[in-house]
């Protein structure tokens, strides 16, 4: 019942911490109860105390595990015989200031290629032209449809899976339908959840990247990690406006190595690439994004942006893959993998695991991993057709 969280709502109205088990029970019920868009006397309010409320106090690391906590029971979890330690996603919070390429997606046939087994967590976009979602549609694979078992199975044949995990159980619906809605009526505020989505990934890893927004929010969600038993994380934030490492300026790292937390600036010297001007990495020209964002621009024109944007991260998808962009995109992939080889125990440094994904891209190894998805989704001809709208 609602009244139970009183209590604990009341706690954080004075701004107490709470403990995880208090968000986990708080949000279950919530949940069930509160953001239900068919429900009488299922206004949201009670959602709208607790996220505000941890969000202006700001949350802990135990309080965030509660968040994930309540995820993991309302989730499913995979089991698959790729060891732990080779498994690993790069993911982030998203909401990043720089609409550029998706860096991640892109990554991820880069470091299966390598060895690594990834499990990517894929969404549409939502804040950019593309989302990791969009781009796997565009070669067979609609993660939103994906069920369990086609998880496992692309994780253990290609070393490559994509999923969206509350597509794999309809115990997200409330929670989804709600944050929708709140951004319907153009009340959108970064909430716990956002910090948290895809903290929890339905497989088990010991080494992780996770981008956010806000540098202020790195050491909690690097304490989060470790409450979860992760060996190596790498929470970064691009000071230019990245969820990524970026190779337009410094990035800030808060790592989780050998138990102990530092923190540290890094910058793509330390990868051996020299630094990229902003201009070099954006989706749309600067005169582009002013006219997509100008509010007397009319409603044909911004769609024609946004379709001019999606086209833009689809093409630079294939070529950086094919080996065609040899450019500051690539090397902003090149950066992003050489982090995931690091942190993985592949590559001694960031500049080694640089390298190795320098030779994976020259070599044509990251495209044969891209091809090989294809067929696995049986997409040849969907590509082909998607290739000749492009150019």
């Amino acid at each position: 019942m609602l009244e139970n969280t009183t209590p604990i709502l009341q706690k954080l109205a004075y701004g107490h911490t709470l403990s995880a088990d208090e968000i986990k029970q708080a949000l279950d019920i919530i949940s069930d109860e509160d953001t239900v868009p068919d429900k009488e006397n299922s206004n949201g309010f009670y959602f709208l105390a607790l996220t505000f409320g941890l969000m202006a106090k700001g949350p802990t690391a135990e309080e965030l595990l509660g968040f994930v906590e309540s995820i993991r029971d309302r989730s499913v979890k995979l089991e698959t015989t790729v060891p732990a330690s080779n498994i690993i996603d790069i993911s982030g919070t998203g909401g990043d200031l720089i609409k550029t390429i998706n860096v991640g997606t892109i990554s991820s046939f880069v470091l299966a290629a390598g060895g690594l087994s990834v499990a990517k967590q894929a969404t549409r976009g939502y804040t950019g032209y593309t989302g990791s979602a969009d781009l796997y549609t565009q070669i067979g694979i609609n993660p939103y449809s994906v069920d369990s078992g086609h998880a496992v199975r692309s994780l253990e044949e290609l070393g490559l899976s994509a999923f969206y995990t509350p597509g794999l159980t309809d115990k997200f619906k409330n929670r989804m339908d709600f944050l929708v809605k709140l951004k319907t009526i153009g009340l959108s505020y970064p909430t716990p959840w956002h910090l948290i989505s895809w903290v929890y990934s339905p497989f088990t890893m010991e080494n992780r990247i996770y981008g956010v927004f806000d540098p202020r929010y790195a050491e909690t969600l690097t304490r989060l990690f470790q409450k979860m038993d992760y060996r190596n994380v790498l929470v970064i934030h691009g000071m230019d406006g990245l969820d990524e490492f970026s190779n337009v300026g410094e990035t800030f790292v808060s790592e989780l190595k050998d138990g102990k937390i530092r923190e540290y600036m890094v910058t793509p010297e330390d990868f051996g690439l020299k630094q990229s001007p902003v201009a070099s990495i954006l989706t749309l020209t600067k005169e582009e994004k002013a006219r997509l964002d100008h509010p007397m621009t009319l409603q044909a024109e911004r769609d024609e942006l946004r379709e001019m944007g999606k086209k833009r991260n689809i093409r630079a998808f294939f070529e950086i893959l094919n080996g065609e962009e040899t450019g500051p995109l690539r090397d902003l992939v090149m950066m992003n993998c050489g982090a995931a080889f690091y942190v993985s125990g592949k590559a001694g440094s960031y500049r080694e695991g640089t390298d190795m994904a320098r030779e994976i891209l020259v070599s044509g190894r990251a495209s044969a991993k891209l091809k090989e998805l294809i067929r696995f989704a049986g997409a040849e001809e969907k590509v082909a057709e998607t290739m000749k709208n492009l150019w």
